[in-house]
C-alpha cells in the first residue's frame, strides 16, 4: 500500500495536479517518501532496527535546505516554503531540524550545531553541499 501511495503521488503529478506547488507539502512528501523507501519498507521486511523516525527530520532538513539552493530558480514559478519564510529563516529550521536530529540519534549536537551555524555564517557552500551529511552519516554509522 506504500509503494501504491507513492504511485499514485507520481500519476497525478503527471496528470496535472502540483502537489509540488503547495509550500510544506513539498517537503512533508519528499521527506515522508524518503523514510519510507529508506527505513518503513526495509522495516516491514524484517530489518526492524532502520525504522527509526528522527530519520524523517534528517530527511525534510535536507528537502527544505535543497530549496534554500534553489531559490532564485523557484522564484515566480513555485512557491517554496523556503521562498515563502526566506533563505535566512528557512536556514535555522534547517539548523535546528539536523541539531535536532544529532540529539536524537545521540550524536555530539552541540558540537554539530556549532559548527553548521559556522559554515552557513562563514562560508558560502556550494550548491548540494548538504549531500556530504548522508555520506557523513553513513560513514558514521558504518564505522560505529
Amino acid at each position: 500500500s506504500l509503494l501504491l501511495l507513492q504511485f499514485l503521488l507520481l500519476v497525478t503529478y503527471e496528470w496535472g495536479l502540483n502537489w509540488r506547488s503547495i509550500p510544506l507539502l513539498k517537503n512533508l512528501l519528499i521527506a515522508a517518501m524518503w523514510f519510507v523507501q529508506l527505513h518503513l519498507i526495509p522495516a516491514l521486511a524484517g530489518a526492524s532496527g532502520l525504522l527509526y523516525l528522527p530519520f524523517f527530520l534528517f530527511y525534510l532538513a535536507l528537502s527544505i535546505q535543497v530549496d534554500i539552493e534553489d531559490i532564485e530558480v523557484d522564484a515566480g514559478k513555485i512557491k517554496t516554503f523556503a521562498g515563502l519564510i526566506g533563505k535566512e529563516n528557512a536556514g535555522y529550521i534547517v539548523l535546528f531540524l539536523l541539531t535536532f536530529f544529532s540529539f536524537l540519534i545521540g550524536l555530539p549536537w552541540v558540537w554539530i550545531m556549532i559548527a553548521l551555524i559556522v559554515l552557513q555564517r562563514e562560508f558560502k557552500l556550494p550548491k548540494k553541499s548538504y549531500d556530504g551529511l548522508l555520506l557523513l552519516l553513513g560513514l558514521y554509522f558504518l564505522l560505529r
